[in-house]
């Protein structure tokens, strides 16, 4: 061993024409000697990181630690050589254990940023391990893609010339998931160019993503082997992706996937007025179907879902446009017959501005537990469900009678009640639990007329009508009820004398509301609850809250 105390420190003395031979032999000796230095330095770091406890982690553990690390990482840093790599800079070990663990990678990202040998170098140390790629040019035209044989999992992202595969191979025999996305400054009217699946065939093929990807929807054939398809293109206010697939074409696209099990459809389906009322004179059986998720023009997209059948547990959830308010009436029966799949029974329904659900509750061995699976969800944009036209139109003539919990959510309960609601809550005679939740308290106190649909009976023009006759709990929350001092400036009678008209009246018909559940309302005082114990068991969270309350 060397020691700093065995090197000559004295200064070295002035150099004269005779000692010129001298210095190179001296210089060499203070070289060599400060190699051996560094190198003992070496040594004793090495020494020193060997008993710290983390050294002690078998090399399988800290891989799976690097590869925590790595998880996303390239998607964060948008470069090949992201952050997960400064790992192999912490100490030999850790740079030992990274260099010679093939599955740290067999993740290779692609991006303009990437060092022209670095591809080799990654492929190279990720021995002959399936590969999971992530491809994101301007143009992938720029990069050959050889590799793409080995890869089970590929993404391909690109700016412009997003189909120009001019150096895939003709098999990808691994790939079992494959994304392809373009990311903009493609229009949908451009001259559409050979498909990736014009150029290479996939036979395991599981899993398939497409965003903003042009297709030829008359000639296209995807694979049959999917499990997952996703075809996702821009809002169609946009002009330059207006979607061009005719529901015809797309039903020839799906009918040959007998494995499938999730779909998900958005803006793909373009605006066909032929289709609006006609039913198909064939129809195609998905019997794996576990999910299908639809957003886009109304009429297509429900003529596109009667051309199936589908399992009772399959979940459908629609995002739906409807161009004309009259086109709303066609989309009773396509829903009529989504709720009527192989008779399943609609347990509860929870209905907002914006959105309709509908649920089946869960066969359990458990009494004390009711749980719920929502198998249906509607969105219509540009109207809502308060507004006559739909609650008339469309909810009411829904098969919804056995229904046993009805949600209102937000301002839904804001409708005409003389009109639609009482029209809507005639279908559903079997309702026990009935609520009203506003999770933002409006401005304004609530309704005292739609108080009124908790009477047994309610006048519906010349008809009086009975209106949830097996009603037992009432669950209000976020309600602002009307102030019951004497300064009060309402001419009609308060909420809480509007509620216990109501409870009195049901009580007097034998149909009594058991329960009455009240949980963050502004405006109710103690003395309001005493004035309806009588009549009802009331659950109140004891918060005394003015409408400007925190």
């Amino acid at each position: 061993m060397i020691l700093t105390q065995d090197i000559e420190t004295k200064p070295a003395p002035m150099m004269t024409p005779s000692s010129d031979s001298d210095w190179q032999t001296k210089w060499q000796a203070l070289a060599e000697t400060k190699a051996a230095l560094l190198t003992q330095t070496v040594q004793v770091n090495v020494a020193m990181n060997a008993v710290l406890p983390i050294s002690h982690l078998p090399p399988e553990i800290l891989s799976n630690i690097f590869r925590l690390c790595q998880w996303g990482a390239a998607e964060v840093d948008g470069g090949f050589f992201s952050k997960w790599i400064s790992v192999t800079h912490v100490c030999h070990h850790w740079r030992e254990v990274a260099l010679h663990d093939p599955i740290l990678w067999s993740a290779v990202s692609i991006t303009a940023s990437c060092p022209v040998n670095a591809l080799a170098i990654i492929l190279a140390r990720s021995k002959q391990l399936p590969l999971d790629m992530h491809v994101s040019l301007r143009d992938v035209t720029l990069v050959q893609l050889p590799d793409i044989v080995r890869a089970w999992k590929l993404t391909l992202r690109s700016v412009w010339g997003s189909q120009r595969y001019t150096s895939i191979p003709p098999s990808a025999p691994l790939l079992t998931i494959l994304h392809l996305e373009v990311t903009g400054g493609q229009r949908m009217d451009e001259e559409i160019q050979p498909t990736f699946f014009d150029i290479c065939t996939t036979p395991m093929l599981k899993n398939l993503s497409l965003s903003s990807y042009a297709l030829n929807w008359s000639q296209v054939v995807l694979p049959s082997t999917l499990t997952d398809l996703c075809i996702v293109y821009p809002d169609p206010d946009i002009p330059s992706f207006t979607p061009s697939c005719h529901v015809q074409d797309l039903v020839r696209v799906v009918q040959v996937m007998s494995s499938i099990q999730h779909l998900t459809f958005k803006h793909v389906l373009s605006y066909d007025p032929s289709s609006l009322g006609s039913e198909p004179s064939t129809t195609f059986a998905l019997s794996h179907l576990d999910t299908i998720e639809i957003a886009g023009h109304g009429p297509p997209s429900l003529h596109f879902l009667d051309h199936f059948t589908y399992l009772a547990t399959t979940s459908f959830q629609l995002d739906l446009h409807f161009e004309r308010p009259g086109d709303v009436e066609f989309a009773v029966a396509p829903l009529r017959r989504i709720l009527e799949i192989d008779h399943r029974k609609v347990d509860m329904v929870t209905i907002s501005d914006v959105e309709m659900r509908f649920y089946t509750q869960n066969s359990t061995t458990d009494s004390s537990s009711t749980t719920f699976t929502r198998f249906l969800s509607i969105i219509l944009n540009d109207l809502y469900f308060y507004e006559d036209l739909v609650l008339c139109n469309i909810v009411a003539k829904l098969p919804l009678h056995n229904i046993s919990i009805l949600r209102l959510i937000g301002e839904v309960y804001l409708a005409i009640v003389d009109g639609a609601w009482k029209t809507v809550l005639k279908k559903m005679p079997n309702v026990k639990r009935f609520s009203i939740e506003l999770f933002e308290p409006l401005d304004d106190r609530i309704r005292v007329d739609f108080l009124s649909v908790l009477k047994p009976m309610s006048l519906v023009g010349e008809e009086e009508i009975h209106l949830l006759p097996l009603l037992s709990e009432v669950f209000l929350e976020g309600i602002v009820f009307c102030d019951t001092d004497e300064e009060s400036d309402c001419e009609d009678p308060t909420a809480v004398l509007w509620l216990a008209d109501a409870l009195i009246s049901r009580k007097l018909a034998g149909r009594q509301v058991e329960k009455l559940f009240l949980e963050n309302c502004f405006g109710l005082h103690s003395e309001d609850i005493k004035l309806l114990e009588p009549y009802t068991t009331v659950r109140w969270d004891g918060r005394e809250r003015e409408p400007d309350s925190p």
